[in-house]
């Protein structure tokens, strides 16, 4: 009779203590009572028996249906070792059994026989139930470690796992090498200037990999701007957890909801369309008016030399064949009807400082009642963990109060991210815009292919089309259409009393 022996344990702790040399040992002497021979010794270190996808598990299976009629026996301390699976140790008994070969335990007498097999399913069933058991209490002690504050898992890309002192303690610290390429990362796609594609071809040439050393992919670059955790949350749906967490956020929740906007499209993104001619800026952003479709440009061979030209690109089509200088001329005349008269900017630049003054007037009084709230269920929340901690508390009651004060800390933290105003330099930001707005044509003219792109999406979000007579209507972005809107309605406006003499309308 031959037999092979087949030894696991589950941590490398236990590959360090012997208990594996144990094991091994204890089978052996096992076959040698039994007159067996011992073919070969399979060794699992480090892997669960939840599963039966084990590397040496594997071998020792594929051993023995290779060895068919030559191994009669396989040997382990005890069944746990075996399986911790009822239907895994049933599939594998069934599948060895078919090559001839009998499954045998130092620990437990189970065999072939009737009571064999009861002692068997009845021993498959408590290592189940032992193993289901530990996977509540990790699954609980996990969950109750994320409700205050802790991640339970493998740190993320950017993180790295550490051991606190406390229960309460941060278990995870900023990673010095990729936490500033992660924060990088999300402060470029925030912009709205940059794609996706674009900022993860950055962050990889400036050195940001994987754990592994692998670069990542755009599906694993998504998802990491996708995830909470960097602005300092705990996030664990399938547990109904959203915990604020106990470690540094890498990026502010105001730039990781702006990512999460522009990924979702909420938010203006003016990333320019990628293009391979510079000498073409209008391609593809003009359409054929005829058609429908987007201009190309080319350069087309006279008898002088190569002349630029923008034309229609459908086959069945040709209505638009124009030279790029002239197409681009009356581009920038376009622009150049954007613009407004200079008092009615003025007019919007006054009023802008208005409504912002009453904005943040209103806005400080609400800040520190949503402020006072926020700290006194943060004070409600912590004397909820300290009664869990002191066994004041079940776990039950517990989960059931801590749901109940989520639910209105994030009703609480709506109401300051709408009370809390971002803070800008009004009076630089409005400088600006008065020169975006008052010299359209100028600006675009001055820019480079990149910059111009831009530009034009911001001034025609949807583009323009173009025949041969010249642009037709293209509708504006919002703002210049407001002061065209003004301007165009000056007459009807009533003078302005208290002024002598009155002025005329």
């Amino acid at each position: 009779m031959n037999a092979v022996v087949y030894c696991r344990v589950s941590t490398k702790e236990q590959v360090q203590n012997l208990s594996l040399g144990t094991q091994q040992s204890r089978c052996v002497a096992f076959c040698t009572g039994n007159n067996w021979a011992v073919l070969k010794v399979f060794r699992d270190e480090g892997e669960s028996a939840k599963t039966a996808d084990r590397p040496a598990f594997q071998q020792m299976l594929a051993f023995c249906k290779a060895k068919q009629n030559a191994v009669q026996f396989v040997v382990v301390h005890d069944l746990s070792r075996f399986s911790r699976d009822m239907g895994d140790q049933a599939c594998v008994i069934a599948e060895l059994e078919s090559a001839g070969v009998h499954l045998r335990s130092v620990m437990e007498n189970v065999d072939e026989t009737a009571a064999g097999k009861l002692m068997r399913n009845l021993f498959g069933a408590v290592n189940q139930f032992d193993n289901d058991r530990k996977a509540e209490r990790t699954k609980l002690g996990m969950k109750s470690a994320a409700s205050m504050g802790r991640f339970p898992f493998k740190a993320p890309l950017g993180y790295l796992n550490v051991s606190s002192q406390n229960q309460t303690g941060a278990n995870l610290v900023p990673d010095a090498e990729r936490a500033p390429l992660i924060r990088k990362a999300f402060e470029l796609y925030g912009t709205g200037t940059e794609t996706k594609a674009k900022v993860l071809r950055l962050v990889t040439s400036l050195g940001l990999k994987t754990q592994r050393g692998c670069s990542l992919t755009p599906q694993t670059f998504e998802k990491m701007l996708r995830n909470p955790l960097y602005c300092g949350w705990i996030v664990i749906p399938s547990w109904s957890v959203r915990e604020r967490g106990s470690f540094a956020p890498l990026v502010s929740e105001e730039l990781f909801r702006r990512v999460q906007d522009i990924l979702d499209g909420k938010r203006l993104s003016v990333s320019a369309h990628q293009r391979n001619n510079p000498d073409f800026p209008l391609r593809v952003f003009v359409t054929c008016g005829a058609c429908g479709t987007p201009l190309t440009g080319s350069w087309s061979k006279g008898r002088k030399g190569r002349y630029p030209y923008y034309r229609c690109r459908s086959s069945h089509c040709r209505a638009v064949n124009v030279r790029r200088d002239r197409l681009e001329t009356n581009f920038a005349a376009l622009l150049e009807r954007l613009a407004p008269e200079r008092r009615y900017m003025r007019l919007f630049k006054e009023i802008v400082r208005q409504v912002w003054k009453q904005r943040v007037s209103a806005s400080e009084s609400i800040l520190r009642a949503v402020k006072a709230k926020l700290a006194d269920l943060e004070n409600r929340k912590n004397r909820l963990v300290d009664f869990l901690l002191e066994g004041r508390l079940d776990q039950q009651t517990y989960d059931e109060q801590a749901a109940r004060l989520r639910v209105e800390v994030e009703s609480a933290e709506r109401d300051l991210r709408e009370a809390n105003l971002e803070q800008m330099d009004v009076e630089a930001v409005l400088t600006f815009a008065e020169k975006l707005v008052e010299r359209p044509q100028q600006l675009w003219l001055e820019s480079t292919l990149e910059q111009k792109q831009r530009l034009q999406r911001v001034f025609f979000p949807d583009g323009v089309t173009y025949t041969k007579e010249g642009f037709g209507t293209a509708p504006s972005n919002c703002f210049f259409s407001l002061l065209r809107g003004v301007s165009e309605e000056k007459s009807t406006l009533a003078s302005p009393t208290g002024f002598e003499p009155v002025l005329p309308p």
